[in-house]
């Protein structure tokens, strides 16, 4: 073999090795390029779905705060009632214990100051019976981490009864 056709057969390989190096370099940063875009998007996947969890678990924390929040109100508004209903049965208790001259006095403590003190509790049950609702609603939502809150009677249908219960007794007691 001539030395020149060796050397022609020779550099023929070479175009053809350079020619496969660069579609091999051509291919990889094509490879490089889609892996890029494909964790380019996986991580805004993750990404949006960690906004989403974290959206959700401030709308369940601040309809936690708003539950205690209205709690506390309830609990203000039971607390006036008591407040009502305390003197009117302090007035009704030393009443009985007076001569039979008192006794009218407390048919009227009995009939007028304990039914007026009995519709301020009735008035106040509507809201009782909204924030015993959102109550249920908010311990039943945190069901989702993990707490265990399955009532036999729910808190708001309670409070319910409790007013259905009060409601005969002011027309009762004014006859």
């Amino acid at each position: 073999m001539n030395p020149r056709d060796w050397l022609d057969e020779l550099a023929a390989d070479d175009a053809r090795l350079a020619k496969t190096f660069q579609r091999i370099g051509v291919f990889g940063l094509i490879a490089a390029l889609l892996a890029g875009t494909i964790g380019t998007a996986l991580v805004w996947s993750v990404v949006n779905s960690m906004e989403q969890s974290l959206t959700v678990t401030a709308a369940a924390v601040a309809a936690a705060d708003d539950t205690v929040q209205l709690a506390a109100e309830t609990v203000e508004l039971v607390s006036d009632s008591f407040d009502t209903l305390v003197p009117a049965a302090e007035l009704a208790s030393s009443s009985f214990e007076d001569a039979a001259g008192v006794i009218a006095d407390s048919s009227q403590v009995v009939t007028v100051d304990v039914a007026e003190a009995l519709d301020s509790v009735l008035a106040a049950m509507p809201a009782i019976e909204r924030v015993a609702g959102i109550i249920d609603t908010t311990l039943g939502a945190l069901a989702f981490f993990g707490a265990d809150y399955q009532p036999e009677v729910p808190f708001d249908q309670a409070v319910a009864e409790v007013a259905d219960a009060i409601e005969p007794l002011p027309p009762l007691l004014r006859a």
